[in-house]
């Protein structure tokens, strides 16, 4: 994988967690009265995570990359399943 990408994603990574970090508050209670807080929260909680799957993605060979959770033998989020 290219190096430059890599430091690229990285660097978006740590920008959307230093974000999470700056405007979650320490009590829950005010996160939850305030939507646009919320949005912000989970707006650079999801890029985040869709940056580790893509860098991860980016990593793995291309048989494994383009498994499913079940097939790859990993939880798939059904009912009753719980993950530990």
């Amino acid at each position: 994988m290219d190096p430059l990408i890599v430091a690229r994603k990285l660097d978006s990574l740590q920008r959307c967690l230093q974000r999470v970090r700056e405007k979650c508050p320490e009590n829950p209670a005010h996160l939850a009265a305030d939507p646009d807080l919320q949005d912000i929260v989970v707006l650079n909680l999801s890029r985040a995570v869709q940056l580790c799957v893509t860098g991860l993605g980016l990593g793995l060979p291309g048989k494994l990359r383009h498994r499913t959770p079940a097939k790859a033998g990993l939880p798939t989020g059904r009912p009753g399943l719980r993950i530990r």
